[in-house]
């Protein structure tokens, strides 16, 4: 197993800490039988740096199992983008070629495969837990794993057997892709220190991540619309469950109604009407009074934290989201934590 130079103490910013995923999980590529490193370089390391900032003032904490368990989160959401980069047919990932384009379909699917399959034997190498506190280990990132896979299918194919409203929808099967991974570095961290309010810290991670996916969505949403000719067309017909939630579309039935009235034919004068309904300003306007109400929850859970350290981290996180909420495509692009 590699061993870092670095203890808990010296872990001083999200440069060292970068550094310290980064030079893992070139080892592991290294050893790997199989070639991953371009499904796991570049990165920008969100979830393993927010569990070892937040480790960095725990002095029982032993330093391997902080890293190995921040990689393995690291490994998990590779996994997941390089298959969620495959199904949305995405050319580039922040100007990076995708993995399936440069290796193809069939590859990205079992390097994907491979991925989890070493993640879970990370956690089994760990030395210094003991037997409950491991398998509790990967009991928690099983079922993470599925958690991400079913939201994605609910993503993929809309599917709303249920009837449920689209913001019920929304938050309980598109959002928890993107939320049980940052409740999962949360609940790694609760594990790993047997802190008595892992209730808090998993609410704290849920949010987090439901924050994160809002603003890639309204970036989406947004950006899709003005990336190619026919913008104002393009702006109406593209849907998403954002979209319908904060513009009040009607909806009674499930999402192939909004998408009806979304793409139906109309006069001028139905066009207009739709315009109006449908128009960037009242969506901005609405979906940041959402993002507001969302920040409030936030900021709420982190004062009922009794550690100063992590209510600390989880400022600087949530003050970094607060920055990510800018609509300028290259701002976005550069972003990094």
């Amino acid at each position: 197993m590699f061993k870092s130079n670095f203890t808990i103490n010296n872990i001083e910013n999200r440069e060292v800490v970068r550094k310290i995923i980064d030079q893992r999980l070139s080892d592991l590529c290294n050893k790997s039988e199989l070639e991953i490193r371009d499904a796991i370089f570049p990165g920008r390391r969100l979830r393993p740096t927010l569990l070892m900032l937040l480790s960095k003032d725990e002095s029982a904490v032993d330093i391997e199992d902080v890293i190995t368990v921040s990689v393995s989160i690291e490994l998990a959401h590779r996994a997941s983008i390089i298959l969620d980069d495959l199904v949305d047919g995405d050319l580039e990932r922040r100007k990076v070629t995708t993995y399936h384009i440069k290796h193809g379909s069939a590859n990205t699917v079992l390097i994907s495969h491979y991925i989890v399959a070493t993640l879970l034997e990370n956690i089994y190498q760990l030395k210094q837990l003991d037997f409950e506190t491991k398998n509790r280990l990967v009991k928690m990132f099983i079922d993470s794993y599925l958690s991400m896979s079913v939201s994605e299918s609910y993503d993929v194919f809309s599917i709303n057997d249920n009837k449920l409203s689209p913001i019920t929808f929304y938050e309980s099967k598109i959002l928890p892709k993107t939320t049980v991974l940052f409740a999962l570095v949360c609940d790694s961290f609760s594990t790993l220190t047997k802190n008595r309010q892992s209730n808090i810290y998993s609410q704290i991670g849920r949010s987090i991540g439901e924050l994160y996916q809002i603003h890639n969505d309204m970036y989406d949403d947004l950006v899709a619309s003005m990336d190619e000719r026919g913008a104002k067309d393009k702006w109406l017909v593209n849907f998403s469950f954002l979209k319908a939630i904060v513009l009040g579309l009607e909806v009674e039935d499930d999402v192939d109604v909004i998408k009806k009235y979304i793409y139906k034919e109309v006069n001028l004068r139905e066009y207009t009407a739709i315009r109006k309904t449908i128009s960037k300003k009242k969506y901005i306007d609405h979906a940041s009074d959402l993002i507001r109400i969302k920040f409030d929850n936030l900021f709420e859970q982190i004062n009922m934290l009794e550690s100063c350290h992590s209510k600390e981290i989880f400022r600087q996180f949530a003050d970094w989201l607060i920055q990510k909420n800018c609509w300028d495509h290259k701002e976005y692009v550069n972003a990094g934590y």
